[in-house]
């Protein structure tokens, strides 16, 4: 913003010294007058340039900074609609669910998630019909070790609130591996963890 402001001063500059020395052409004007123009001309010149250099330079630094944060973004909405997803599969979210995934959501990322935020998104996903493997296709393009890792252990330990995983979250726990595209060993792994912790903090 800075930098197209300065652009536009230093044209608007540039253009009001034109037209002073074109003006002098036609009129009898004094020489002091068209110093000051040509003075005008050279610091509009000079203002246009600084304004776009600086806005080359900080439209390149905030590019980065803005796809960082949107990423950011993007990777916490995933992780939060996968937990969703994962405890809607019996067909409802209960309370009990929407305070654990807040819980898991705050330990995963160290940020708080509002509850009414929870049951709000799981509305909307039971409307139109969203599930696990929806939710992991929608953001394969995004999907890197850290948010798959993140939504392993999100998955295991909702599947695994009560301390067993039944047959029917065995299935959910396989399409969540697939989705993921992790190795067996891997998620065996990880589920050893859960199974052994103590649970939440």
């Amino acid at each position: 913003m800075l930098g197209a402001n300065k652009m536009m001063i230093g044209l608007l500059l540039c253009v009001f010294g034109v037209l002073v020395i074109v003006t002098t052409h036609y009129t009898s004007m004094p020489d002091l007058v068209n110093l000051i123009a040509y003075g005008t001309i050279a610091v509009g010149g000079i203002l246009f340039v600084l304004g776009l250099l600086y806005s080359m330079l900080h439209h390149g630094t905030g590019k980065k900074k803005g796809v960082h944060q949107d990423d950011t973004a993007i990777s916490a909405t995933a992780l939060i609609r996968c937990m969703i997803a994962t405890s809607i599969a019996d067909g409802h979210l209960h309370d009990n669910e929407v305070t654990t995934i807040a819980k898991i959501y705050t330990q995963l990322t160290g940020s708080p998630m509002d509850e009414n935020t929870i049951r709000e998104t799981a509305d909307h996903m039971e409307e139109e019909g969203s599930d696990i493997l929806t939710e992991l296709a929608n953001i394969k393009g995004i999907l890197d070790d850290n948010l798959k890792n993140k939504i392993l252990k999100a998955s295991l330990f909702i599947l695994a609130a009560d301390g067993v995983v039944e047959k029917d979250e065995e299935v959910i726990l396989g399409a969540i591996r697939k989705g993921l595209g992790i190795s067996k060993g891997k998620l065996k792994s990880a589920r050893k963890k859960i199974l052994t912790a103590k649970g939440l903090s």
